[in-house]
């Protein structure tokens, strides 16, 4: 983020604009510490942090002073009067996937989330989006970090899923695994 903060800068040529940077640390209370240590420096306006926690923090601070916020969350909680968001909102996104994917002729739909605070905004954007949709959810798994649940996780969502068949003709519906090993589960069927 750093660099690309340099990047426009340095496209635009501007003198009276400086970059200060505080690290936060990835953690709430190294946010806070940071806008704290921006603001009592005289910044004008904060720049990030990513993350949702993080930007609840260093909010207050930048809110307290009257120093607007830019954060790049996700998470339209954080966003409040003087602090802004500059990113994609998982609802519009998963909107617009399950559109498409209505679109294609698609009315089943599993997804395979993370446990993260994240993977509960998806969760809910795409149990409402599919309902609205008059779709069904089929699968629905959550892994975490370790690679090995992750793996659990799939094979859950796996065998959840209808399986498609061999058919000579197109247009014939798929409702049963095929016997080739090559088959993988897709984000809608």
């Amino acid at each position: 983020m750093r660099n690309a903060a340099e990047l426009a800068l340095a496209e635009f040529n501007t003198p009276d604009i400086q970059l200060v940077v505080k690290d936060d640390g990835g953690t709430a209370q190294g946010a806070r510490a940071a806008a704290t240590a921006a603001t009592d420096e005289g910044a004008k306006l904060v720049l990030g942090p990513l993350f949702a926690h993080s930007v609840a923090s260093a909010g207050q601070v930048a809110k307290q002073r009257n120093v607007p916020m830019l954060a790049f969350s996700t998470d339209q909680n954080v966003a409040t009067n003087g602090v802004f968001l500059l990113s994609f909102m998982p609802e519009s996104d998963v909107q617009r996937i399950v559109s498409y994917a209505v679109a294609q002729g698609k009315r089943s739909f599993a997804a395979l989330l993370p446990e993260t605070g994240y993977g509960s905004v998806v969760e809910a954007a795409f149990q409402t989006a599919v309902a609205k949709a008059g779709g069904r959810v089929v699968g629905l798994e959550h892994y975490s970090s370790d690679k090995t649940k992750m793996s659990e996780a799939i094979a859950r969502l796996s065998s959840a899923l209808p399986r498609p068949t061999r058919s000579s003709s197109p247009t014939r519906p798929r409702t049963s695994r095929p016997s080739s090993a090559c088959w993988r589960p897709t984000a809608s069927t």
